[in-house]
């Protein structure tokens, strides 16, 4: 059953391109299947086939950047002496540079050094579970997940129950406070959200502030529905803008709620 401010746990999946360009690179099609056999414990699907489509696509996180001790690892497999010297001498300031700043992972670097060989067993074994990176553009699994998602799209998740303490009050008179900065709106829209359909259906509802902090006007998130609740009487919104029209000072929202009654 959901309750305000409990959320959806999402199962998601990496990007189908980045999914066939490794198929292609271990030379392996989407419907081949596997099955993998352990003594230890492993987020793998155990003693049961699985296509390598799926066992990439939802098993394993593609795109962490690869690790130094994995680059030692993958320089051993070079059979090109210049693309084994090169992976080797990657100093420090190279690693975070070269790798890490630009987000390349295990796969990136067997596209960039050709002659390394590495078995696609050894690369799941070394892979971690389920963001998605290539040369240039960073492809996160959860939001670029979901706004890739289309009409009618199935996925998979479930109703997970959020801190008990972190629920709107049973009882409807007690006053809430909210604060909040940026992003962190997103929780305590859900709770103005339920005062305001208690409000419209005739229930007593106590005194519901909101004190929220951004930047500037643009940045308000949500500010419609806001209004729109504000002005139905359902919540007290007191924004406060950091960087807009403050005679160039910086406003912070711990401030405005030190002088608040």
């Amino acid at each position: 059953t959901y309750h305000t401010e409990d959320y959806l746990a999402v199962l998601s999946t990496n990007p189908i391109e980045i999914v066939y360009r490794v198929l292609k690179q271990f030379n392996l099609s989407s419907d081949t299947r596997i099955k993998i056999v352990s003594s230890t414990d492993t987020f793998f699907s155990t003693n049961y086939p699985v296509s390598t489509f799926d066992m990439l696509s939802g098993y394993v996180e593609l795109a962490q950047p690869i690790s130094k001790r994995q680059i030692v690892t993958l320089a051993g497999l070079c059979k090109n002496e210049k693309e084994q010297i090169s992976l080797i001498n990657l100093d420090e300031d190279a690693y975070e540079k070269e790798i890490l700043e630009k987000r390349i992972s295990i796969f990136d670097i067997l596209e960039l050094y050709p002659s390394c060989e590495l078995p696609f067993p050894q690369y799941l074994r070394i892979l971690p579970s389920l963001p998605l990176s290539g040369l240039g553009r960073y492809y996160g699994i959860a939001s670029n997940y979901l706004g890739n998602l289309k009409e009618s799209d199935r996925t998979s998740c479930s109703v997970r129950t959020s801190n008990v303490r972190f629920h709107p009050p049973e009882d409807t008179k007690i006053p809430i406070v909210m604060t909040a900065a940026g992003t962190g709106i997103a929780p305590f829209r859900g709770f103005i959200q339920e005062r305001a359909a208690q409000f419209v259906c005739g229930r007593e509802i106590g005194r519901t502030i909101l004190y929220y902090g951004c930047r500037s006007d643009d940045d308000f998130l949500y500010s419609d529905k806001l209004n729109k609740w504000s002005k139905l009487g359902a919540v007290e919104v007191k924004s406060v803008f950091s960087r807009q029209n403050n005679n160039g000072k910086k406003i912070c929202l711990r401030f405005t709620l030190g002088r608040s009654k």
